[in-house]
């Protein structure tokens, strides 16, 4: 049921101000001028040159195509300008949860809220369209930023697991956040979306 609705023809989820369509290779050019090197510090891949975003897209629609994980380009629709990316990936349907997972934001548009109105477009479709139980987040351990914004969603901490990914010479902790169904309403009630 997740998967065949998130994985259909044309499928995007837009509000008057944001819409979320899968990404595809004809964004490469976008991407590119709208990605810089301090947006990868904190991510578990680096994108810094066309031929790691050309992998990247060509992965994304394989996984979109196997049904691994739906990647959306975020694209601001006063300006029709995609400024970052998102997605919804380790979808179970025997444990009813999703993960949404990484989500930039150009830095020309960060710090404008848009980080959070992309998570409550995805909440309220997840939850309230799909009914699904629990919505995952990770983020790496030194990336305090996310771990706010996480916190002012509504996000609870659940874990920590240590020194779980290697990068740059040193290894990382990553750590776990989710969000319960039972928890939306009072969530999306306090207006932090």
């Amino acid at each position: 049921m997740i998967k065949s609705k998130i994985f259909t023809d044309g499928f995007c989820l837009e509000t008057d101000e944001i819409k979320l369509r899968p990404s595809k290779m004809e964004d490469l050019e976008a991407f590119l001028s709208i990605s810089s090197p301090p947006i990868w510090t904190h991510m578990s891949q680096d994108l810094e040159n066309p031929s790691d975003w050309e992998k990247f897209l060509s992965q994304t629609i394989s996984d979109r195509e196997n049904q691994i994980k739906q990647e959306f380009a975020i694209i601001l629709k006063e300006e029709d300008r995609i400024i970052g990316a998102t997605s919804i990936s380790q979808i179970s349907e025997v444990d009813n949860k999703v993960e949404i997972g990484l989500t930039w934001i150009s830095e020309k548009y960060q710090g404008k809220g848009i980080n959070q109105k992309v998570k409550g477009i995805l909440l309220t479709f997840l939850f309230e369209e799909l009914k699904i139980n629990k919505v995952e987040f990770r983020t790496r351990g030194d990336n305090l930023k996310s771990q706010r914004a996480l916190n002012k969603i509504g996000a609870t901490k659940e874990g920590v697991l240590r020194e779980l990914i290697f990068r740059n010479g040193k290894y990382i902790d990553v750590v776990y956040f989710g969000i319960l169904a039972s928890e939306w309403k009072n969530i999306k009630r306090r207006g932090a979306l």
